[in-house]
């Protein structure tokens, strides 16, 4: 028995709510997807910021470092020049 043309209309009609909710499950997808890629890019962007404030931190405290250190050999170099200084500031 051959298939006819209006047997092909009803098969399609009959797939057609099938074809709706597979194309609404694909637009959930789609849109779960995009707002877990939105979640992740930001989630991404506060760990760097994150991050450069820690780097930033750690130049700084490496800065204070070496100040200090300069600071305390221009004091070694003054009491080497002025003995008396060392007796009077302690």
């Amino acid at each position: 028995m051959a298939i006819v043309n209006e047997d092909l209309k009803a098969v399609n009609l009959l797939f057609e709510p099938v074809k709706r909710e597979i194309g609404n499950i694909k637009n959930l997808i789609e849109k779960e997807t995009n707002i877990g890629i939105k979640d992740l890019a930001e989630d991404y962007l506060y760990v760097l910021l994150k991050f450069e404030d820690v780097l930033n931190a750690e130049n700084e405290k490496e800065m204070i470092g070496t100040r200090l250190s300069i600071i305390e050999d221009e004091l070694e170099n003054l009491k080497k020049r002025m003995p008396w200084l060392v007796s009077t500031s302690m």
